[in-house]
């Protein structure tokens, strides 16, 4: 792989691990909170 990846590429791969990490982290608080309620 020699030259750069595109933008769209970027932007692709920056929205996915953004998106992961947004699912990620309200799995993780929507069990935290349940673990208070409790």
């Amino acid at each position: 792989m020699g030259k750069c990846m595109d933008l769209s590429t970027w932007a692709y791969i920056i929205f996915t691990i953004m998106g992961a990490a947004g699912f990620v982290s309200l799995m993780w608080f929507s069990y935290f909170s349940d673990k208070a309620e409790k």
